[in-house]
């Protein structure tokens, strides 16, 4: 509940409590008021769709309903094939799942080369309208980090590498997986 959802019920229950008489579709209305209708998006995995071509792809996702497509982490250098296979669709990027950048590698240096290779990917998601990159700070069979020093190199790095995101339009979408896949970012 948001503060004017609350606001909004308070009062009718204050004016009810006082012992004035509201209709029910006035209070229904004001307290749904402002608000956006949910609404759900079935999106599919650009690999998992059928189709020879990624227009192919495309078409049949909206076929079956779907309004967004989730592409690989290959994203850089494929902004123009992406735009073109959505056009005149109502198919949108909806992430791009790029996986692994090495952000809580032991080694500061491949901290910052994976932090630089995800701005390209940010930066390549931006320009096709990604919601955001999918990404994994390590997963198991990566050299990493543990514990308190992993969340202190990742922390480190968050801040330039959101303030980058916000700048392409996008955003850096950090997934837990389980502790099979990764053992970091899962609590």
């Amino acid at each position: 509940m948001d503060r004017r959802d609350f606001l909004t019920t308070s009062a009718a229950g204050a004016v009810a409590a006082a012992g004035l008489r509201v209709s029910g579709a006035i209070a229904q209305e004001a307290a749904t008021a402002d608000k956006p209708s949910a609404a759900l998006n079935l999106g599919s995995q650009e690999s998992k769709l059928p189709g020879k071509s990624l227009r192919e792809k495309v078409e049949n996702l909206q076929k079956f309903g779907g309004t967004g497509l989730e592409i690989g982490g290959n994203v850089a250098g494929r902004a123009q094939e992406l735009k073109d296979a959505i056009a005149g669709t109502n198919v949108k990027i909806s992430a791009v799942c790029a996986g692994y950048f090495a952000l809580i590698d032991p080694d500061k240096a491949e901290r910052q080369k994976g932090a630089e290779r995800l701005k390209e990917v940010l930066s390549a998601a931006g320009e096709v309208g990604s919601t955001g990159v999918i990404m994994v700070p390590a997963f198991n069979k990566h050299p990493q980090l543990v514990g308190r020093e992993a969340r202190e190199a990742l922390v480190e790095l968050l801040p330039a590498l959101g303030e980058h995101a916000n700048k392409c339009g996008t955003r850096v979408l950090l997934e837990p997986l389980n502790r099979k896949e990764a053992y970091f970012l899962r609590q």
